[in-house]
């Protein structure tokens, strides 16, 4: 017996039956479609059943953990290296999906202001430039041009970063372009600034 990873196109019906049958001491059956097999219509997918376990020799391509795939044709050899780049794409995608989820907003937050250009007027460490710096600025009182002052919490970083020229910091006469963020980006940089609360800069 040698430990692979099996492949075969779904039969359906006795012949789906005689392969459960044959697997019985597989670990695990999966289903997998592949969209535009050779010879079949556009849009219309091929339906694979990936098998994890134990085949048996006479059906292994060779010992040890080499894949092992049933009913060897130019076919099915290039169906079975389809399934086995689309599990391994799977589970890259899983993991970086897993990554993103854990990061933290804050985290978060600083990668989009990246992204989306903030650093070129607010700096690349967030000390200022032709914006006002973001060190320091959650929860201290801003000078507007108009005159007036605001306290800087999250509800003001928020209104700003959504419409920028309602609010303009005294001394910045650039105005800053309108964004386009989604409310989970904005509270995302909304984080990343608050973070910055305590920083010195440099």
């Amino acid at each position: 017996m040698a430990s692979a990873t099996c492949v075969r196109p779904d039969a359906g019906g006795a012949r789906d039956d005689r392969m459960r049958r044959r697997h019985r001491g597989a670990r695990s059956h999966r289903w997998l479609d592949i969209v535009g097999s050779r010879g079949a219509p556009p849009n219309r997918s091929r339906r694979l059943r990936v098998v994890v376990g134990r085949c048996r020799e006479a059906d292994a391509e060779a010992s040890g953990s080499t894949p092992c795939v049933h009913g060897v044709t130019r076919t099915s050899r290039r169906l079975s290296t389809l399934v086995l780049i689309a599990t391994a794409l799977l589970g890259a995608c899983a993991s970086s999906h897993g990554v993103s989820t854990g990061s933290t907003p804050a985290a978060q937050g600083k990668t989009i202001a990246m992204k989306q250009g903030c650093t070129n007027c607010h700096g690349a460490t967030a000390q200022g430039g032709l914006g006002p710096s973001w060190i320091g600025l959650s929860g201290s009182t801003v000078q507007l041009n108009d005159g007036t002052q605001v306290t800087a919490d999250d509800a003001y970083i928020a209104e700003s970063i959504r419409m920028p020229s309602a609010k303009r910091v005294a001394g910045y006469s650039i105005a800053m372009p309108p964004t386009h963020l989604s409310d989970s980006e904005v509270a995302a940089l909304v984080a990343y600034i608050d973070s910055l609360a305590a920083t010195t800069g440099g």
